[in-house]
């Protein structure tokens, strides 16, 4: 890709990744992630910091991945490009008719 295109790949990353979010329904959630009520709370003000995130570094023109603390609760999330029937790796990620992009949250919780 080149500097354009990587470009509009942040820009998309940056929509996609304020519109993304958390009702509280299981089906939001990936297996392996507690359904209880405090992690439903602690899930929901991770999708506020996600959704405000702006500490990227100066060359980090994709906006793709981040980490947000809450509570005590350390979260690093990614943004992946998938391609419209996410059966692979998007061929475009500048191209929001060819991409479908999903968030991986990676949580480390301490005691």
């Amino acid at each position: 890709m080149d500097q354009r295109q990587i470009s509009l790949v942040g820009e998309l990353n940056d929509c996609y990744r304020r519109d993304v979010g958390w009702d509280g329904s299981a089906n939001d959630v990936a297996a392996g992630v507690p359904a209880e009520r405090k992690a439903r709370r602690i899930l929901t003000k991770v999708w506020q910091a996600i959704r405000s995130y702006q500490d990227f570094a100066p060359d980090d023109v994709e906006h793709n991945c981040g980490t947000v603390a809450v509570e005590s609760v350390k979260v690093d999330w990614r943004i992946n490009y998938l391609d419209r029937w996410s059966e692979g790796p998007s061929a475009n990620p500048a191209d929001a008719r060819v991409t479908r992009r999903t968030i991986t949250l990676t949580m480390e919780v301490s005691d």
